[in-house]
């Protein structure tokens, strides 16, 4: 039992990793195009 919580906090782990990357991608492609812009 307590190896399938441990596993439930390493999912969480990962779908936060997974979210954090999709904002940073969203915030980096107005930024490209900004840049581009200058």
């Amino acid at each position: 039992m307590a190896d399938s919580h441990l596993n439930e906090k390493e999912v969480n782990k990962v779908v936060l990793l997974d979210e954090l990357k999709t904002r940073l991608i969203a915030y980096e492609e107005p930024l490209k195009d900004l840049r581009d812009s200058l």
